[in-house]
């Protein structure tokens, strides 16, 4: 796989996606988006290096994460979660065991060929369903060369490609792979 080292940062990889373009598709999103929108769809991407995510709801105070925190950003007071940002290193090493997932890292460096690989897995999907693969974000044009390869790559395999974006990049860009995209979903979320 040519430039299949070449690597990214994704935040989930969606399967059985059906609001993506035609057919069933896989969704992979990229974080990273030089826009701030106040609509954002994906504000989790926004930011191009990655996160930790934490939903307080979902905690069980079970006090995993403050035990593993080398800078002591979790608190767990009586019935009360506070994490500070400020001081997170952003190790993840408060979410590798949180049971509840109240704390996750979003956001991961991955491969092309670890992203391709991940995506072939529903190839008989899109095979009878006429769907295929769709870059969205963020701004997928943000981490261009990075999705530049990922459409390459999905024409080497025959899989129908598509990007959502918001347009905003040099028309140049767009030029470089206009013939391995089958359709551009621009702005629509």
């Amino acid at each position: 796989m040519k430039n299949s080292s070449i690597t990214g940062t994704v935040f989930d990889i969606q399967k059985f996606s059906i609001h993506d373009g035609p057919g069933i598709r896989t969704t992979v999103f990229l974080k990273g988006c030089p826009l701030d929108c106040r609509w954002c769809h994906n504000p989790e991407s926004k930011k191009s290096t990655p996160e930790i995510s934490f939903i307080s709801e979902k905690c069980i105070l079970c006090g995993y994460c403050a035990s593993k925190c080398p800078n002591k950003c979790h608190v767990i007071d009586g019935r009360n979660h506070s994490y500070d940002r400020a001081k997170c290193l952003r190790c993840g090493k408060c979410t590798l065991e949180c049971y509840s997932k109240s704390l996750e890292v979003v956001g991961k460096e991955m491969s092309v060929g670890e992203v391709m690989e991940e995506v072939l897995k529903d190839l008989p999907f899109y095979e009878t369903s006429g769907g295929g693969m769709t870059i969205s974000g963020g701004e997928p044009m943000a981490q261009f060369q990075f999705t530049k390869v990922l459409l390459e790559e999905a024409k080497r395999n025959k899989l129908h490609a598509c990007i959502e974006t918001s347009g905003y990049a040099q028309m140049e860009r767009y030029r470089e792979i206009i013939h391995d995209v089958d359709i551009f979903l621009i702005d629509f979320k």
